[in-house]
C-alpha cells in the first residue's frame, strides 16, 4: 500500500474524458463509474459507509486482505485499497475477526450470546455457537460499549467466548425461580466446533470482555452484575486464582503480553492498566485518551503497545510507559483499530465510514488522500462553474470540476461544514455547522470574516440569491416538546441583526428573487412569507421535508410522501400529479431537491441513492441516475445544465453526464422525439439535436411557427378546408391552424359554435385542446417548439438566439412567445 499514494495523486491529476456509448469509464484510480457518470470526485476504496456504527476491522493473518463490519461485512485489498467483496450477515454481529486459515470470519452477536463463522468470500454460514436469545432486551452500558466480548488465541486457533442463559430451578407458589447460567466455550476458529467448555457458577451476568494468554494457560474476564468482578482464570485448574480491583470504571477490553507475564486493560476511565500476572498488582497506568479506551492490543515485538479510543490511537513504549505517537483525524472519532500482522501498520475504522491506514514508524498516512473521508452534505457551486465547494464532519472542499484534479483545503485546519451557501460574488463563503452559529470565511485569505451571534444551536441555513439576508433554523433544547415548531431567524447577511422569525421544522427555501421564504411546519402546514417582514402570505395543508421554488418563482415544489408535489405560488393550488417513485426517507433530514437554471428540468433523490430527473413543462421523467452507496444529500446543476453533482453518504460526489441518457439518436428520430409524451426518449431527442447546431438550426429554421394571426380570408379557408374532401388538405389546414396557438381560440370556438359536421366537429375539438394556454398533447406544435426552444437555448450561438428572438416578437399572449423572451433574458444574464 505504501506505493498507492503515487499512483493515485498521478491518476487523479488526469482529466476525464467521456466515451463512447457503452464503453466502461473509470474514476481516476481506474475504479469503474456509474452508467453515465463522468468522474468521481474523491473514491470508494477504504470506505465504508453505512446508517449504524462502524464497529469492527481485522486483518487477515498474511496481512493481504482487511475485513470491515459497519451495516454489512466488506473485504478489501489491503495493497490497493479496493473492495474484494461484501455481503451482509443474516443476523446483527458487533466484532469481526480472521481465524488462522485466513478463509473463516468469527463475529459476535450483538443481541444473542453467539459466535457466528463465516465464509469471508461468500458470507456463508459456516457454523454458530450458543445462538441462544439474551434473556434480557436490555444489556448493560458495558456490554454495549465492549468492543468484542470473546478472545482469539494467539494463533488465530481457538475461540474462547462467553455465553449465557436463563436456567429453570423450581417453581413455587410465589412463581417460577431462575437463575443466569453463563459458561465459556473454547471453539476450533475454523470450523466452529465445540473443544471444551467451562460454567463459571458464580457468575451472574455475560463478561464484558474476554482475554487468553499466548499459552493458553490464563484467561482474564470482567463481568458487571449485581457484584462486579474483575480476575484472572486458570484454565487448567478451572478456578480463579486473583481478583484485580485498582480500577474505578469497568474495564472493556484486555490482552496478555507475547510472553503472558502482563496483562493490560483499558476501560470507561479512558485509563490502560497494566498489571502483572504472576502476583495481580497493578505495574502502571498511561493516560493520554479523553474516551473510554474500546480496545488494547500488543505489537508483534512485546515492547510496544496500541490504545484505541474515539479520540485517537496511541502506540505506547511499555517498559518506558511513554507515548510514542498518537494517530488521529480531525473531526473523525475512530470507532475500531487494528494493527497489521506485521506491525508496521495501523488500520482505524473512521466515524464518517472510511479506513485510514498509517505506518507505526513514521505516523504518516499511508492510504492517499483522494477527498472526503465523511459523508458530503452539501454542495455548492460558483458562479463561474470552475469550482464546486463541498462540505463534510472531516473538511470543506474545493474542487476544479473541469480537471477533476485533488481538492484544496478551504480554511483553517479543523474546518468542517453540514451546510455552505456562496455569497454573490464568489468570495466568500457561509459555512453551517450542527449546533453551531453560522460563520462566513474569506476564499482568498482562508480566514473567518464573522460569525454570527444568534442562534449558536443552529442545524440548517439558506441565504439569498442576492446575498441580503440569511435564514437559519435553530434546533430546540432537547425534551422540548416536538409539537412546537422551531424557529427560523431570518438574519441581515452583512450585520447579523435579526430582521423577523418563522416556525419551520426542517426544510428551508428562498425565492430566486428573495422576495418570499418557504419553510415547513409540525403541523402539517407549509407556509410561505414575505421578505424582511416575514408576513406569512399563503399556506399549504402539506407536511414536506423538502421545499424548492423554480427559477422564475411561480412553482414551489415539495416532497411529499417521497415525491415531488408542485403548488402555484399565486393560490397555493397543487397544478400537475405528483412526480417521482415513492420512496423512504428518514424524519428529520432534509429532502434534496433543486431545479436546473433554465427551469426546465427537476432533480430530486431521497435516501436511497439515486436520482430522477423531471420536465417540469410535464412533470415526464428524463432519467434515473444509479451510483452512490447509500444516502444522496445534496444535489447541483452546472451553469449550462448539462451536468449534475451529487453528494453521498459515500463520501464521493459524482459527476453526472445529462446528456448521456442512452444510445444516441440518429438526427430524424431527435426530430420526431421532441413531440414524444415519453420523457426519456425527448429528453435523448433534446440533448441529440443540441450536439448538431448547424443541422438543427437550419432545420427549425425551416419549421419556423407564423406565430400571427393571418388575414379573414385566409383563416376562413382554413376552417372551410377542415371539411374538404381531400385528406390531405384537411390535414394542412389543421397543422396550419394549430401552428396560430392561441391565436386561433376564438375562430375555433366560432366554427364550433356552428355545429358542423361530426368529423369537422372533432378536428375543432382537438385542435382546441391542443392551442388551450396551458396544454401540452402529445406531439402537438406546442410541446414540439417549448422543446426545439431548450434546444436553441443549449446552442446558444448568434444563429441559435436569431431564431429564438423570431419567436419572441409574437404577441405577449402567446406561451410560445414569452418562454422564447425568457430564453432571451437568461442567455442575457
Amino acid at each position: 500500500m505504501i506505493g498507492y499514494r503515487a499512483v493515485i495523486i498521478w491518476l487523479a491529476l488526469l482529466a476525464t474524458v467521456s466515451p463512447a456509448f457503452g464503453q466502461e469509464q473509470t474514476d481516476a484510480q481506474g475504479d469503474p463509474l456509474p452508467t453515465h457518470a463522468l468522474a468521481r470526485l474523491g473514491t470508494t476504496r477504504l470506505r465504508h459507509t453505512g446508517h449504524g456504527r462502524a464497529c469492527g476491522i481485522a486483518f487477515s493473518p498474511d496481512g493481504k486482505r482487511m475485513a470491515t463490519l459497519h451495516d454489512d461485512i466488506r473485504i478489501w485489498d489491503v495493497a490497493t485499497g479496493k473492495v474484494l467483496g461484501n455481503f451482509a450477515p443474516k443476523e446483527w454481529v458487533k466484532s469481526v475477526d480472521f481465524a488462522a486459515d485466513g478463509d473463516t470470519l468469527i463475529c459476535y452477536g450483538r443481541f444473542s450470546s453467539a459466535v457466528y463463522f463465516l465464509d469471508s468470500r461468500s458470507g456463508e454460514r459456516r457454523a454458530v455457537a450458543g445462538e441462544i436469545p439474551h434473556p434480557k432486551a436490555i444489556a448493560t452500558v458495558s456490554e454495549r460499549n465492549a468492543a468484542r466480548p470473546l478472545a482469539l488465541s494467539a494463533d488465530g486457533t481457538t475461540v474462547v467466548a462467553p455465553f449465557m442463559n436463563e436456567v429453570f430451578v423450581e417453581r413455587t407458589e410465589k412463581g417460577t425461580i431462575s437463575r443466569m447460567q453463563t459458561w465459556l466455550q473454547w471453539l476450533d476458529a475454523s470450523t466452529g466446533k465445540e473443544l471444551k467448555q467451562i460454567e463459571l457458577k458464580d457468575l451472574n451476568w455475560k463478561p464484558t470482555f474476554v482475554a487468553i494468554s499466548p499459552d493458553e494457560k490464563w484467561l482474564a474476564f470482567h463481568w458487571a452484575g449485581e457484584e462486579e468482578r474483575f480476575v484472572l482464570w486458570d484454565c487448567q485448574a478451572g478456578k480463579t486464582v486473583r481478583h484485580l480491583q485498582d480500577y474505578k470504571e469497568d474495564p472493556l477490553c484486555g490482552c496478555f503480553s507475547p510472553d503472558g507475564e502482563v496483562l493490560v486493560t483499558g476501560g470507561e476511565d479512558k485509563v490502560v492498566r497494566l498489571w502483572s500476572v504472576a502476583n495481580g498488582k497493578l505495574i502502571r497506568e498511561l493516560a493520554k485518551h479523553e474516551n473510554s479506551v474500546r480496545s488494547v492490543a500488543y505489537l508483534p515485538d512485546g515492547a510496544h503497545l496500541l490504545s484505541v479510543s474515539r479520540d485517537h490511537v496511541c502506540l505506547w513504549d511499555c517498559q518506558a510507559g511513554k507515548l510514542v505517537r498518537d494517530f488521529r483525524i480531525e473531526n473523525l472519532s475512530i470507532e475500531a483499530a487494528a494493527a497489521c500482522p506485521g506491525g508496521t501498520q495501523v488500520a482505524a475504522f473512521l466515524s464518517g465510514g472510511s479506513v485510514a491506514v498509517w505506518d507505526l514508524a513514521s505516523g504518516q498516512l499511508v492510504d492517499a488522500p483522494a477527498g472526503h473521508r465523511s459523508a458530503v452534505n452539501d454542495l455548492a457551486l460558483a458562479a463561474d462553474g470552475k469550482t464546486l465547494f463541498s462540505a463534510g464532519e472531516d473538511a470543506i472542499l474545493a474542487w476544479d470540476v473541469d480537471k477533476h484534479a485533488l481538492p484544496r483545503r478551504v480554511g483553517s485546519p479543523g474546518l468542517w461544514a453540514d451546510q455552505l451557501a456562496l455569497v454573490p460574488g464568489g468570495k466568500r463563503l457561509v459555512v453551517g455547522q450542527y449546533k453551531q452559529p453560522p460563520e462566513i470565511w474569506d476564499l482568498d485569505s482562508d480566514q473567518k470574516l464573522k460569525a454570527f451571534a444568534a442562534p449558536a444551536d443552529s442545524h440548517r441555513l439558506r441565504l439569498t440569491p442576492d446575498g441580503k439576508y440569511m435564514a437559519i433554523l435553530a434546533r430546540m433544547a432537547y425534551g422540548v416538546d416536538r409539537q412546537n415548531d422551531e424557529q427560523v431567524y431570518l438574519c441581515d447577511a452583512q450585520t447579523g441583526e435579526v430582521r423577523g422569525k418563522v416556525a419551520s421544522t426542517y426544510a428551508l427555501a428562498f425565492s430566486a428573487d428573495g422576495k418570499f421564504l418557504a419553510s415547513d411546519g409540525s403541523n402539517g402546514v407549509i407556509r410561505i412569507t414575505t421578505l424582511p417582514d416575514c408576513k406569512v402570505v399563503r399556506t399549504i395543508d402539506e407536511s414536506t421535508i423538502g421545499l424548492a421554488f423554480s427559477p422564475d418563482g411561480k412553482i414551489l415544489v415539495a416532497g411529499i410522501s417521497s415525491q415531488a408535489a408542485f403548488f402555484d405560488v399565486a393560490t397555493g393550488k397543487e397544478i400537475m400529479p405528483r412526480f417521482g417513485t415513492k420512496l423512504n426517507y428518514s424524519i428529520g433530514r432534509e429532502w434534496p431537491i433543486v431545479f436546473s437554471p433554465d427551469g426546465r428540468t427537476l432533480a430530486r433523490s431521497d435516501f436511497q441513492g439515486f436520482i430522477e430527473l423531471c420536465e417540469l413543462s410535464t412533470g415526464l421523467e428524463r432519467g434515473r441516475y444509479e451510483g452512490h452507496h447509500g444516502d444522496v444529500n445534496a444535489l447541483a446543476f452546472s451553469a449550462d445544465g448539462k451536468r449534475l453533482y451529487s453528494a453521498g453518504e459515500d463520501t464521493t460526489i459524482l459527476v453526472w453526464d445529462l446528456a448521456g441518457t442512452g444510445k444516441p439518436m440518429k438526427f430524424a428520430e431527435a426530430c420526431a422525439a421532441l413531440g414524444e409524451r415519453e420523457g426519456r426518449v425527448a429528453y435523448r431527442g433534446i440533448c441529440t439535436l443540441s450536439d448538431s447546431p448547424n443541422e438543427t438550426i437550419a432545420y427549425l429554421q425551416e419549421r419556423l411557427p407564423t406565430l400571427r394571426l393571418p388575414e379573414q380570408a385566409r383563416l376562413k379557408k382554413l376552417l372551410n378546408s377542415l371539411d374538404d374532401t381531400a385528406f390531405d388538405v384537411r390535414e394542412q389546414a389543421t397543422q396550419e391552424l394549430e401552428m396560430l396557438q392561441e391565436l386561433a381560440i376564438p375562430a375555433l370556438q366560432k366554427a364550433l359554435a356552428d355545429n358542423p359536421p361530426l368529423e369537422v366537429q372533432e378536428r375543432l375539438k382537438k385542435l382546441l385542446a391542443q392551442v388551450a394556454p396551458d396544454s401540452l398533447e402529445g406531439a402537438s406544435v406546442r410541446l414540439r417548439w417549448l422543446r426545439a426552444l431548450e434546444v436553441l437555448e443549449r446552442i446558444r450561438t448568434p444563429a441559435a438566439l436569431q431564431l429564438v428572438r423570431r419567436i419572441a416578437d409574437g404577441p405577449e399572449e402567446l406561451r410560445l412567445c414569452r418562454e422564447a423572451r425568457a430564453v432571451l433574458q437568461r442567455c442575457k444574464s
